[in-house]
């Protein structure tokens, strides 16, 4: 299912995006919403809790995140670039969060298909989290305007692991909590399980996969380099 998203990009070339230098852990919106508009009247935000016991496991075996990845197209109209941005707590850029890492792609890194461009990648230092909160937001300076702005195929947030080669699913619900808003997430926390103690987010089961229809993206002239497929052999 999800390792064809891989498979895919492997083989194309590089044309000036960031490069993985290896991948432990991705955020990904899963591509099984509707066709949502992001633009300077339309931010996108997303919730997640990493859990005592994940934050744990990350740290005691050197687990970090690195990227993330969502079906996002433009037009030829649009000329704003698409910003993601990582934020502590709740929200987006609400309440004095704390911006942890921001990146902006231009234009001209997507195209007309739903994650058919690089600029739907967005690759970074790799990041450890502590316990608590956090939230990721797309943004733009593009106006609300259908040949302008830019569109995104919505759903929920999930933080994925390679756990064979080539072959990702979500990691063990234990270790984070999962929002159930779909790019509309606000201060308040939509989900269930508790940052400390116990077991975690164990509640929620196995926190679900991006659908199938996420392997259909076609990130074109992303280079990730040999080692992005190393094998994640420690189970999650």
């Amino acid at each position: 299912m999800l390792q064809k998203i891989f498979r895919a990009v492997i083989a194309m070339a590089t044309v000036g995006m960031t490069a993985h230098a290896y991948a432990n852990l991705i955020i990904v919106v899963d591509q099984t919403g509707a066709n949502d508009p992001v633009s300077i009247a339309t931010p996108r935000v997303w919730n997640f809790g990493i859990t005592e016991a994940g934050a744990t496991y990350f740290q005691q075996n050197g687990i970090t995140f690195d990227s993330a990845l969502f079906a996002a197209k433009d037009f030829s109209g649009t000329t704003y670039p698409l910003v993601f941005t990582l934020y502590s707590g709740l929200g987006g850029n609400v309440n004095g969060n704390t911006a942890l890492l921001s990146i902006s792609h231009p234009a001209t890194s997507f195209n007309e298909q739903y994650g058919g461009g690089p600029g739907s990648l967005y690759t970074f230092v790799p990041k450890s989290f502590t316990t608590g909160y956090y939230s990721v937001t797309l943004t733009t300076g593009a106006p609300d305007q259908s040949n302008k702005e830019y569109f995104l195929k919505d759903g929920k947030l999930t933080l994925l692991t390679e756990v064979a080669t080539g072959s990702y699913s979500a990691i063990n619900s234990a270790y984070w909590l999962q929002d159930q808003s779909v790019g509309n997430a606000t201060t308040s926390f939509n989900g269930t399980g508790s940052l400390y103690g116990g077991d975690g987010g164990s509640t929620l089961g196995v926190a679900p996969e991006p659908s199938a229809t996420l392997a259909l993206i076609a990130i074109t002239g992303v280079s990730f380099g040999g080692s992005f497929l190393r094998r994640f052999r420690k189970s999650a």
